[in-house]
């Protein structure tokens, strides 16, 4: 989780050295993707930080117009250091799961937890931990939180 600015610095190069793109103004313009992923880096900063209202709502609006313009339904700290969205199309994952660091994930994968309702403070218990280095194919589906086959790795 991105505790201060030096995290964020940390996060933001992890996620371009894994999508291996570096950060300049041809990119920022041509690719959505990239700039959607260092907005969710910014947000995330904003929100833990506990920023003003008047930086953190313009920044959550970014961030939910780019989602909805990528086709892309995901919240806040998420993913560890290393994130790599390949492309953009249907992307789905529940808010609180949690995604280790050097994460690659192309389109139409989707990570949920139980389908029951549950108390908004078990519902962490029902969504998956997933461990650092993973790989999500097209098409993919994790739809529980199985403990035996995925395993939580520190990523702080």
């Amino acid at each position: 989780m991105i505790q201060n600015y030096n995290d964020l610095r940390v996060y933001i190069s992890a996620d371009l050295k894994s999508a291996g793109k570096a950060l300049s103004v041809k990119n920022w313009i041509l690719d959505p993707v990239l700039r959607f992923t260092i907005v969710m880096r910014i947000t995330e900063y904003c929100f833990n930080t506990k920023k003003t209202i008047f930086i953190r709502l313009p920044t959550l609006f970014w961030f939910r117009m780019l989602s909805v313009k990528l086709g892309f339904s995901l919240g806040l700290n998420i993913f560890g250091p290393g994130v790599a969205i390949v492309h953009h199309g249907l992307l789905i994952i529940d808010p609180t799961t949690r995604i280790g660091k050097n994460c690659r994930i192309h389109m139409g994968v989707h990570i949920g937890g139980a389908a029951v309702f549950v108390d908004p403070e078990k519902a962490a218990d029902f969504s998956p931990r997933l461990g650092g280095q993973c790989l999500y194919r097209a098409g993919r589906k994790n739809l529980r939180a199985d403990q035996d086959r995925v395993k939580l790795h520190d990523w702080r």
